[in-house]
C-alpha cells in the first residue's frame, strides 16, 4: 500500500493519522496519496458509513468494500477541489500494467487478492477515461484475463456504482451492502489468505 489512514479514539479524543509508505510512493506523488487518504478521513468526519473492520479473515472484505464506494466520492471531491490526482495515479498504474504483461500464468488468486483486483478494475474503469489514459482499456482487459475470477463481478459492480448517487446516506449504505454481498459471494470458493 502507498498509504493508509488510522483513527484512534481514547481519553484524548479522536485523532487521525495518515501513514505514508515512502518505498511505494515517489516524493512527487506524495501530495496526491495524502489527499486520497484525507478523502477517507473526510468521509469519516462527515459520518458516512463504512463496513466495520473486524480483522482476521474478513478484514480485506470490509476495507475493499469501503474503498469501492468511497473512492467514487473521493475522486469527485478531489475534482471539486481541483486536486490533480489522475497523472500521479497513472504513474502507478503504468508499472502495474508492465508487470502484468510480463507475468505468464499467474497462480489462482486468494480471496483478498481477488477482491483487490476487482476493486482495482472498478477504480480504473470509473476513475479514468480512454482519453485520460490511452492504456486504460488494455489494462482492464489484461487484468480480467490474468484474474478471470473477477469477471463478471467487476464490470457489474462498476456499472452499478456508476449509476448510483452515493451522496445520500441511505444510498451510500445500500451501495456498501451491494458491494459487500457481491464480493463475499464471489470469493467464498477461493483459497483463504491465512495459512
Amino acid at each position: 500500500a502507498q498509504a493508509l489512514s488510522v483513527t484512534y479514539t481514547g481519553d484524548e479524543g479522536r485523532l487521525s493519522f495518515v501513514l505514508l509508505n515512502t518505498r511505494q510512493t515517489s516524493p512527487e506523488d506524495e501530495p496526491y496519496v495524502i489527499a486520497h487518504e484525507f478523502g477517507h478521513l473526510w468521509l469519516k468526519a462527515k459520518k458516512y458509513a463504512a463496513p466495520a473492520y473486524a480483522g482476521g479473515r474478513t478484514a480485506c472484505l470490509s476495507i475493499l468494500t469501503g474503498d469501492a464506494v468511497q473512492h467514487v466520492l473521493i475522486r469527485k471531491e478531489m475534482d471539486r477541489r481541483e486536486i490533480e490526482w489522475r497523472k500521479p495515479w497513472i504513474r502507478t498504474l503504468e508499472p502495474a500494467l508492465k508487470a502484468m504483461e510480463a507475468q505468464q500464468n499467474p497462480p489462482a488468486p486468494t480471496r483478498c487478492q481477488a477482491m483487490t483486483q476487482t476493486i482495482l478494475w472498478i477504480d480504473v474503469s470509473l476513475g479514468l477515461t480512454d482519453a485520460q489514459w490511452p492504456e486504460r482499456r488494455r489494462f482492464l482487459e489484461l487484468l480480467t484475463r490474468q484474474f478471470p475470477v473477477i469477471k463478471p463481478v467487476a464490470p457489474e459492480l462498476a456499472a452499478y456504482l456508476e449509476k448510483q448517487d452515493l451522496v445520500p446516506r441511505e444510498d451510500h449504505i445500500r451501495a456498501l451492502q451491494t458491494v459487500f454481498n457481491r464480493l463475499k459471494e464471489m470469493t467464498i470458493p477461493l483459497a483463504d489468505d491465512t495459512p
